[in-house]
């Protein structure tokens, strides 16, 4: 899955254009590092919202067994 490296890719090349023009603008990181902070913060506790994730039926299958060979 190429997706998470694009993405840090995509990140990668434009933060540090994006972090110069907001210090050109402003003379400091700071407001930028504070919002770009915010919204981490957002996104993570949003993660506290995602469902649960269901085992398939080969995992089901793998604790049955393993479940069954402790009580031996």
């Amino acid at each position: 899955m190429a997706l998470p490296g694009t993405a840090y890719a995509i990140a990668g090349a434009i933060g540090p254009i994006v972090m110069g023009k907001a210090f050109d603008a402003t003379g400091s990181y700071q407001a930028l590092l504070s919002s770009l902070a915010l919204f981490i913060l957002a996104a993570a506790s949003l993660m506290l919202f995602l469902p649960r994730y269901r085992a398939t039926a080969a995992e089901e299958l793998a604790a049955g067994a393993l479940s069954a060979s402790a009580g031996d």
